[in-house]
């Protein structure tokens, strides 16, 4: 069970760091170019789904860690 806490993680992070980066990117473009219409929901929803899964995953594989290394045999 272990290994898919890691990827649930994995997947958290980069959709965390993806969504942050597009954002930010997107912040820059906008206020360069001095855009009214602001279209940037579908990017805080990947950043907030990353936000998301790393509170979820995080806890779970610090557990499942903890678990398998106090299993004796």
């Amino acid at each position: 069970m272990k290994n898919y806490w890691i990827i649930a993680l994995a997947a958290s992070l980069t959709a965390l760091v993806c969504g942050g980066v597009a954002l930010f990117n997107a912040g820059v473009m906008i206020d360069e170019n001095n855009v009214q219409n602001i279209m940037i929901t579908p990017l805080w929803f990947i950043f907030g789904l990353g936000i998301l899964g790393t509170v979820i995953a995080l806890p779970g594989w610090a557990a499942s860690r903890n678990n398998a290394s106090s299993r004796v045999g």
